[in-house]
């Protein structure tokens, strides 16, 4: 069950308390314009980036 397994996933990550997460499934890739702004993106003031795709 995905849902589950990324539930499971999640309660991992919080106990690591990271300053950020990225996920990304195994069958998405980024492209290099997405790698290019990523430091620009980690130093930024908001609280959460989300992209629609």
């Amino acid at each position: 069950d995905e849902s589950k397994l990324r539930t499971e996933l999640w309660e991992e990550v919080r106990k690591l308390k990271p300053e950020w997460v990225l996920t990304q499934d195994a069958d998405e890739l980024f492209d290099n314009s997405f790698k290019e702004r990523l430091p620009e993106l980690l130093n930024s003031k908001f609280d959460w980036i989300a992209f629609r795709l």
